[in-house]
């Protein structure tokens, strides 16, 4: 009867224990949780629990309590009782170590061995492997016992894993789903880049992180960077071409070395990760990612890192391409400045701004006098060169955050935010001084237009871009039969 109550009790005991470790989602608190309960339960005098790698052909050691560190991957079929188990798929008893040919020394102490297979939906997980000081320490009924247990040890171990990709496929579509909303809301490649950066920097646990994209000379350069800036902030065309062959992840690990070709752009002292960004075969950039000393890289991470740069790389191509569409719909296809369309939307933000900061606009137009003639004494060709050179020439002439535009064939607009009429004179004066230096050539006489120059101030003027346009327009035209037409 003593006998039967140990043995319910015992059973009782590690059905508990096993409850225990199924509740556990994390690995490493499962594998801890394992280790645990053999140590105290069983009195082992080592233990560690091995899981198959990812080729299948070892097992690495992923937790270990008493365990000598040296003993930490073994060959299946090949190395050491752990080996043996794992390949026959069955539990491996030895009673004395020193009878075992098989056996690989560790802890001197260690005097018998029991090997357990962790098998789960009838694929090998790992291997559990117990040690102790004593001869024949495994009797039939404890190896009965922990043979039971190796088998929920083994389903606690898959479902962790299980848990890991759920949580992982979880990461990715967070992460996923903000940049493609990012991207949805953001039409600048500068504002998209530094929001890329943030999310990034933001799953990988505040890693330092940069985004070089790739130049016309095929040379990358950073755009845009979290944290601290790369010390490499540029890598060649030949570099580019040499490491970056196609889409694998490139991982710098200055404890293991380079596992595959790495600009290390972080340093050769930390930890980080390359990932191309290419979309529709092209490749557009890289991202790179460095962790903080405490962060190590799992597969999790790289696999999250390559799915979440293709989600990136369409992104930046969508916002370029939407950049690209916006320039040539806002350009003047002839001069290369900005088009009518562009000066209607310019206006609404400049005067938004000017009530804000209550601040002067000056909206004014320029518009020539004879431009036929130009034409006439070269042709359509000599008449858009004058307009090209009157463009480079008037745009030299006045501040970077002004704006000019075409806004019809022989007329060009300005605005130029926080100026009064007084400062205005002053501009009007350069507009003149670039008006008179561009000359066309009639006949063989080098000759200069004249041009008819209003202008209209906000908010003393008028306080809306429809108004002031109006009084721009009326005062081209009334003073235009006052202006002479040419001049030598």
């Amino acid at each position: 009867m003593a006998d039967l109550d140990r043995s319910l009790r015992d059973v009782v005991l590690l059905y508990e224990s096993s409850q225990m470790i199924l509740s556990g989602g994390d690995l490493d608190s499962v594998l801890h949780q394992i280790l645990l309960i053999v140590r105290n339960y069983f009195a082992t005098t080592s233990c560690a629990v091995f899981l198959v790698e990812e080729g299948g052909g070892e097992l690495l050691c992923k937790a270990r309590n008493g365990y000598p560190e040296q003993r930490h991957r073994y060959r299946i079929g090949i190395d050491g009782i752990v080996g043996w188990a794992a390949k026959a798929r069955q539990l491996v008893s030895v009673p004395d170590v020193k009878q075992e040919s098989r056996y690989l020394q560790g802890n001197p102490s260690v005097k018998s061995e029991l090997a357990l297979p962790l098998l789960a939906r009838g694929e090998l997980v790992g291997v559990l492997d117990v040690e102790s000081d004593q001869l024949n320490y495994f009797t039939p009924e404890m190896v009965q016992l922990l043979s039971m247990f190796a088998g929920q040890a083994a389903i606690a171990v898959d479902n962790s894993r299980l848990f890991a990709n759920e949580r992982r496929r979880m990461r990715q579509i967070e992460l996923i789903n903000l940049i493609a909303r990012s991207a949805s809301s953001t039409h600048r490649t500068r504002d998209l880049l530094l929001t890329l950066c943030e999310l990034i920097s933001d799953t990988f646990e505040n890693a330092d992180t940069a985004i070089f994209l790739v130049q016309p000379d095929g040379s990358l350069t950073v755009q845009s960077h979290v944290g601290a800036r790369p010390e490499k902030q540029f890598l060649s065309a030949q570099e580019r071409l040499a490491m970056f062959s196609d889409s694998t992840p490139r991982i710098h690990n200055p404890a293991l070395g380079t596992l595959t070709p790495s600009p290390a752009c972080y340093g050769s002292g930390r930890r980080q990760v390359t990932v191309p960004l290419i979309t529709c075969g092209q490749m557009l950039g890289i991202i790179v990612f460095a962790t903080q000393a405490e962060t190590e890289l799992t597969e999790e991470d790289l696999f999250i890192a390559q799915a979440a740069s293709d989600v990136c790389a369409t992104a930046i191509k969508n916002v370029q391409l939407t950049e690209e569409l916006n320039r040539v719909a806002n350009t003047d296809l002839l001069t290369g400045i900005h088009n009518q369309r562009f000066f209607s939307a310019a206006v609404e933000f400049e005067l938004t701004r000017a009530r804000r900061y209550r601040k002067p606009v000056v909206l004014a137009m320029l518009e020539l006098c004879g431009l036929q003639r130009v034409r006439e004494a070269g042709g359509f060709e000599a008449g858009d060169d004058y307009l090209r050179s009157l463009a480079r020439n008037i745009q030299g002439q006045i501040r970077t955050n002004d704006v000019l535009c075409r806004y019809a064939s022989d007329r060009f607009a300005f605005i130029f935010p926080e100026t009064d009429s007084h400062q205005f004179g002053a501009i009007e004066r350069k507009l003149r001084n670039a008006l008179a230096a561009v000359t066309y050539i009639d006949g063989e006489t080098p000759k200069s237009l004249d041009a008819i120059i209003a202008s209209a101030l906000f908010p003393t003027e008028g306080t809306t871009s429809a108004e002031l346009l109006r009084l721009l327009i009326t005062r081209a035209q009334h003073d235009r039969p006052k202006t002479a037409t040419a001049s030598a």
